[in-house]
């Protein structure tokens, strides 16, 4: 999956669980769920996005998102330490894992990783991988970018009106 597939299903599950705030208060805190679901694939050095190992390890990301969870629970930060939030923001960063499955590449997705090399796949044949920049590929690319638009852009609408809904009747 790309950050568009990403960004879009973060930004689905946080306006799902997000308390009422103004406006940019908001956009800023949907933000750190976009991070979140694209943080297995952020170029860190030693992270293990190029093979897939660390980064996007269940085992790992298991432990990163409880560390996460505990340090935000004790931190002075409101709405944010509420329950729906907190599950929330860990379940942003998990989603990562599941949407790569679903690459049509047939590899899979060590998830189980340093335990098991063991790689799990469940293809959707309309999601395609990136290739690398050339003169050839920009056309499969924007093609790749458009199917997890076209894809996810639902998702992110069926919350928008689910977090309207729930909004007006909490008034």
């Amino acid at each position: 999956m790309t950050t568009v597939g990403h960004a879009l299903l973060g930004a689905s599950i946080g306006l799902t669980v997000l308390p009422r705030m103004p406006w940019l208060p908001l956009q800023l805190a949907l933000g750190v769920f976009v991070l979140l679901a694209n943080l297995p694939d952020l170029p860190l050095t030693g992270w293990g996005h190029d093979r897939y190992e660390l980064s996007h390890s269940l085992p790992v990301t298991a432990i990163g998102a409880t560390l996460l969870a505990l340090v935000l629970r004790q931190l002075p930060l409101g709405s944010w330490r509420s329950a729906p939030v907190l599950a929330g923001l860990v379940l942003a960063w998990f989603s990562h894992l599941l949407l790569d499955t679903l690459y049509g590449h047939g590899l899979g997705l060590a998830m189980f990783w340093p335990f098991s090399e063991a790689s799990l796949a469940l293809p959707l044949p309309w999601f395609d991988t990136l290739q690398p920049p050339g003169p050839d590929t920009r056309d499969h690319n924007l093609g790749v970018f458009r199917v997890e638009a076209l894809w996810w852009t639902p998702v992110l609408l069926l919350s928008m009106l689910w977090r309207r809904r729930v909004l007006r009747s909490a008034v």
